[in-house]
């Protein structure tokens, strides 16, 4: 909510308390005048002397009819000013629901309501915190009402209120979205070098997805299954694989060159398979074993260890991802933007469904 809204809201809400505290005080003062007074000629509010005589239960009720029992005479004064109390307390009920009224939140054009209080709050906060995915001077939330022209927005929030109920930290998504939104999804488009690396997917790709990988690293291997499912769902994209070797990941290098040597006899992906299957326990001798698992001239596969071309290759690779600023792997560009929700099918979807509607789509 923006900070306008926001005092105007105070505002509203300092009136309706003011005009309430008036009509209270007006209401007292009027109930203490002296020509209130009761059939025996006291003052409301004044000490009455107890009747020894009075029936219980007589004359201490206002009646829905009007009429007035034994000792309602008595008691006129005390009705009046149970009356007046009861619209006092009618009258606050009346401005609290105004001013919840101009508390209220604009309609979105998603359903959220299956998010509990909390869960709500949260969603919320990411609305008001994080800009639009339109790029245009609203935030998430503004660009998510009823009627919005920005598909993105109506995307990613319908993602944030499935995710926010499946039970996913709260606190970690909205970093996530904030800096897929700030620095991926909106971010200028990189141009990554992609000839001479290998490809998995379309030959004649309308999406592109380039991963920067160390071989060594167990989230690249989790990354790699997803990969895998991404593909076969979606035949309009394509993943191509680059090196992205860690320092202390004494292997993740050299298992990179044996990958880059297997693909020169076109096994790439059977050994970066196996090299993933094994990555525990990766030494010479096992990439040796894969070379020859996988069907390769082991001598040629030999030489192409020490090529320095691929050790360039792979350096180049690396200088490149780090460049970009990534600084941990896996690491994905989708359409030269980095993305950095998270790395599942939904995830990788849910981008490609934001990215297809970029072109269309507007916050005006």
């Amino acid at each position: 909510m923006g900070v306008l809204r926001r005092q105007e809201l105070q505002l509203l809400q300092t009136e309706d308390r003011r005009l309430l505290d008036v009509v209270a005080e007006l209401t007292l003062r009027h109930l203490q005048t002296p020509s209130i007074r009761d059939g025996s000629g006291r003052a409301a509010g004044e000490a009455r002397t107890p009747q020894r005589h009075y029936k219980a239960g007589q004359g201490r009720r206002c009646r829905a009819d009007g009429r007035r029992g034994q000792g309602a005479r008595r008691h006129r004064g005390t009705c009046y000013a149970s009356l007046m109390r009861s619209l006092v307390l009618v009258l606050a009920v009346v401005l609290d629901l105004v001013a919840a009224a101009g508390r209220a939140q604009p309609a979105l054009a998603i359903d959220a309501a299956s998010l509990d209080p909390a869960q709500r709050a949260a969603f919320d906060k990411v609305l008001a915190d994080e800009v639009c995915p339109c790029d245009c001077p609203r935030t998430f939330g503004q660009c998510l009402q009823a009627g919005t022209k920005c598909r993105p927005a109506v995307i990613l929030g319908q993602y944030l209120v499935d995710t926010i109920g499946d039970g996913v930290p709260t606190d970690d998504l909205a970093e996530a979205v904030a800096r897929e939104l700030t620095g991926g999804f909106l971010a200028t488009p990189w141009k990554p070098a992609t000839d001479g690396y290998a490809t998995k997917g379309s030959k004649k790709p309308k999406v592109t997805i380039v991963e920067y990988a160390d071989f060594e690293c167990g989230h690249c291997k989790a990354a790699a299954a997803v990969v895998e499912e991404l593909v076969k769902k979606h035949p309009e994209v394509q993943v191509v694989f680059k090196h992205m070797p860690l320092s202390f990941h004494t292997m993740a290098k050299k298992a990179a060159i044996a990958a880059e040597a297997a693909g020169r006899q076109g096994k790439f992906w059977p050994m970066h398979d196996a090299i993933f299957a094994t990555q525990e326990f990766l030494t010479d001798d096992l990439l040796l074993g894969h070379a020859k698992a996988v069907g390769l001239d082991v001598e040629r596969f030999k030489k192409d260890l020490v090529d320095p071309a691929l050790d360039k290759k792979v350096d180049d690779a690396r200088a490149e991802a780090v460049g970009f600023g990534f600084a941990a792997t896996p690491a994905f560009l989708v359409e030269g933007r980095p993305y950095h929700l998270y790395r599942s099918i939904d995830g990788f979807e849910l981008r490609l469904r934001m990215d297809a509607a970029r072109a269309t789509s507007t916050c005006q």
